[in-house]
């Protein structure tokens, strides 16, 4: 059991607060891995506390594989993807990892962000911005939307996994506008399709083995692009079934309400493991 450490960083719409979760085994130069979460939620409930797990029990993957978990909290009740609107969550997020390199020795080329929802249109907004901080990003539950596109492509390639549910409730697997009239979801194929031109993979499409949950009739299937400027990859993990929710995180809400959790498969650990392959010059691309 590591160390959670609640942080404040003032910015030019007042102080922020971000927490940090630092394994016992942790070296000089850890990776680290910032967990956003959706509309609605806090830091906290992303990566939990001494004796919770969060939604994503990052902090248990954390100690088996020697990383800083850094999960802030946004500015209102959902983060601002629109680096020219206050609070200017992009810049908050940006100094705040630059906070944690003062008091941490972490490594700069392998820095990550991963979210769900809300957190991850965030996410998806952080890494077209800010292509030269991170190394690889994971959306979960959410992807590119109208605010976010005209931000595409990305300065350098990023590789990107992404998770989503085919009967997602409140982020439609086929886009639209559901929950938000004013922004237009686009649907997760185009996605996976725009980041495969924004990498310029020319391997794929590929696809992986069916993996099922057997106990509520889910099963998962990875559609993946190889061979991207500079080693990029692009996946879009399906979840059939799927709602709006993390693979292997808990039903925090009935399933009526945001649809079926797939228990089988944990997007933590593969977070992690496709996470683990990149950094960000693309010097040495570790082989999988």
């Amino acid at each position: 059991m590591g160390t959670y450490t609640d942080l404040t960083l003032n910015q030019p719409e007042g102080p922020r607060t971000y927490h940090v979760y630092a394994p016992d085994n942790l070296t000089n130069r850890a990776p680290v891995v910032i967990v956003l979460h959706g509309t609605g939620g806090s830091a906290q409930g992303m990566i939990g506390r001494q004796g919770e797990s969060g939604l994503t029990h990052f902090g248990d993957v954390a100690d088996a594989n020697g990383f800083l978990v850094v999960a802030p909290d946004a500015g209102n009740i959902q983060w601002n993807p629109d680096p020219t609107a206050q609070p200017n969550d992009i810049d908050f997020i940006v100094a705040m990892l630059n906070d944690v390199a003062n008091q941490h020795p972490i490594d700069r080329t392998h820095c990550y962000v991963t979210g769900m929802s809300d957190g991850a249109e965030m996410t998806v907004a952080l890494g077209l911005l800010h292509s030269e901080l991170f190394a690889a990003i994971a959306p979960v539950a959410g992807g590119l939307t109208s605010i976010t596109q005209p931000h595409a492509p990305p300065a350098h390639p990023l590789p990107i996994l992404a998770f989503q549910g085919d009967a997602d409730p409140i982020w439609p697997f086929d886009g639209g506008p559901l929950g938000h009239p004013s922004v237009n979801y686009l649907p997760a194929t185009e996605n996976l399709s725009s980041w495969k031109s924004f990498n310029q993979c020319t391997s794929g499409p590929h696809q992986g083995p069916v993996q099922t949950d057997d106990a509520n009739g889910t099963s998962l299937q990875d559609t993946f692009f190889t061979n991207g400027k500079r080693g990029a990859e692009v996946h879009l993990n399906i979840v059939h079934g799927g709602g709006h929710t993390w693979p292997g995180g808990p039903q925090y809400k009935p399933e009526n309400v945001i649809g079926k959790v797939m228990s089988t498969v944990d997007a933590s650990t593969v977070i992690w493991q496709f996470f683990s392959h990149f950094q960000r010059d693309f010097a040495n691309i570790i082989p999988h």
